[in-house]
């Protein structure tokens, strides 16, 4: 049905008039990376959620750049993220830099290679 990075989406029709499931249009048309701060979105999910977005903000930040933390408390705020997985996303430039939830370390060795 639609495609983004690894992710698929698929559906099966009960109602073969019903519209096409797509992604979010921002997950879609990212932007791409501009150089723009850093922003880690959480969402209640998981309970482990918060404590790492925190944690992954320190570490984006010890490396020298900015980051905010945003807790995603809305349908229309999930619908903004750029994460197709919706509940941990680390954004720039609304492109999506990675959606897995990471140590310091691993943080630091990612944003070594960017």
């Amino acid at each position: 049905m639609d495609e983004r990075g690894q992710f698929r989406l698929f559906a099966f029709f009960i109602d073969r008039g019903a519209a096409r499931p797509r992604f979010a249009r921002s997950v879609r048309e990212s932007e791409g990376d501009t150089g723009a701060p850093f922003v880690a979105r959480y969402t209640d999910q998981c309970p482990l959620n918060a404590h790492w977005a925190d944690e992954m903000a320190e570490a984006v930040r010890a490396e020298g750049y900015d980051v905010s933390v945003e807790h995603i408390r809305s349908r229309a705020m999930a619908q903004r993220v750029a994460s197709p997985l919706g509940t941990f996303g680390l954004e720039q430039s609304k492109g999506v830099v990675t959606h897995h939830l990471n140590t310091a370390s691993a943080v630091k060795r990612m944003l070594s290679r960017r």
